[in-house]
């Protein structure tokens, strides 16, 4: 099951927050890495669904 992860990334002109689709945290720097080659980011964690009113 595939989750939403929020995810800082350090660029020149300042930080950028990015939805990352992944499976695990890890995977999520794994694709913020590959996304954004030597730059510096921080997985700020997973964004859960909000659940359904009953």
């Amino acid at each position: 099951m595939r989750s939403s992860y929020e995810v800082r990334v350090e660029l020149p002109g300042g930080s950028k927050i990015l939805l990352v689709r992944a499976s695990s945290r890890s995977e999520a720097c794994r694709m913020a890495a590959e996304a954004h080659p030597g730059r510096p980011f921080v997985v700020i964690g997973r964004i859960d669904a909000i659940p359904a009113l009953p």
